[in-house]
């Protein structure tokens, strides 16, 4: 089974008898498709970064789980013909089995610092030959 995690905003002005049936029938449609419930976190009203159906703010519930895709699938349906629902998002997180590209970049920039390094000093070294050898300055002027 995969974890799972769902945000979803309900309607702000729902009564609390129906805020539990909206919640159960979430809770449920996870669970009816061999899924658990691991963490149910109500955040509570919240002000929208935008206007929603009229609605300047919503109520937030975040709700993590564990199931197969077919529970992730079911839940996304659930989830759009519910009424009281005006946003929702169900992402899959991650288990550690993959780097994060702030990882896998973290490596090379040691490497690509010290190519830098060695191109400077390679321009160094070829100005000071050429300033030994009785080569002109940048800048300096020719009599």
């Amino acid at each position: 089974m995969r974890p799972y995690e769902a945000m979803v905003v309900l309607e702000p002005g729902l009564a609390d008898d129906a805020m539990e049936a909206v919640l159960n029938r979430i809770t449920g449609a996870i669970t009816g498709q061999g899924g658990e419930v691991t963490h149910l976190d109500r955040w509570g009203k919240r002000r929208l970064a935008y206007e929603i159906g009229g609605h300047t703010e919503g109520y937030y519930v975040l709700i993590k789980f564990q199931g197969n895709p077919a529970a992730a699938i079911e839940l996304d349906r659930i989830l759009r013909i519910t009424d009281p629902v005006m946003r929702h998002l169900i992402v899959r997180e991650e288990t550690g089995r993959r780097k994060s590209t702030a990882a896998a970049q973290a490596p090379a920039a040691p490497a690509a610092e010290e190519a830098q390094a060695a191109t400077e000093a390679e321009a160094n070294a070829g100005a000071e030959a050429g300033a030994s050898a009785g080569g002109t300055q940048p800048g300096a002027q020719s009599e």
